[in-house]
């Protein structure tokens, strides 16, 4: 099929796990992306995992929330795939998929991959497809970081992510966002199988002070 999206990575110091991230994503992603971004929050410089990715770094440490917004400016396409640098893909077929949901639907933000394997509760609506729990734990199920395809105009329509507070905690931050995706309309479709795994658990660098 014929799809122009950038894969947008943000990074920052776990190379080893953004390695295998890029070469998972490679190996199983249906439709190769037009460009390649990855955005280093450090002075760590390129280690050359995708040669034809292009790598920014901050000029100083931002953390994940403004680094997210940095990232998303830099994008020129209107389709995203948006990933960090801590997980697997072991599952393929997801690109297409996804945006065949996210065209007919517009108030679907983004398409999880990952399946029942992680603690947002799924459950069938009136979609032909399974939805992560509306205000799933007091919020969850308007927005998220995990990866999956979506639109540059809904973040430009609901942007900056600065918007839901920069707490170097940064879960918390998203967590107030997706609460004010919610109240939009927003919701997150999935594909009902694990396509990805999480890679980063016990590496966050979101809880640094810097």
């Amino acid at each position: 099929m014929t799809l122009e999206y950038t894969l947008a990575v943000t990074s920052c110091e776990r190379h080893d796990l953004l390695a295998r991230t890029l070469d998972s994503f490679f190996e199983y992603c249906d439709v190769l992306p037009a460009k390649a971004l990855i955005l280093e929050d450090s002075a760590a410089p390129p280690f050359g995992a995708v040669p034809s990715a292009v790598w920014h770094n901050n000029p100083e440490r931002l953390g994940q929330i403004r680094s997210c917004d940095r990232l998303m400016e830099m994008v020129e396409t209107e389709w995203v795939f948006w990933c960090e640098d801590d997980w697997l893909f072991k599952g393929g077929n997801f690109i297409a998929e996804s945006h065949e949901i996210l065209d007919r639907y517009p108030e679907i933000f983004t398409v999880s991959l990952r399946g029942r394997a992680w603690n947002h509760p799924l459950r069938e609506s009136a979609y032909p497809f399974l939805i992560a729990e509306p205000g799933w734990s007091d919020g969850w199920g308007g927005m998220c970081f995990n990866p999956g395809l979506r639109r540059k105009s809904d973040y430009l329509k609901m942007g900056p992510y600065a918007q839901g507070g920069l707490n170097m905690w940064a879960c918390q931050s998203e967590h107030e966002l997706s609460r004010r995706y919610l109240k939009t309309g927003y919701r997150i479709a999935d594909l009902g199988r694990p396509i990805i795994e999480h890679l980063g658990h016990g590496r966050s660098k979101t809880k640094e002070n810097f």
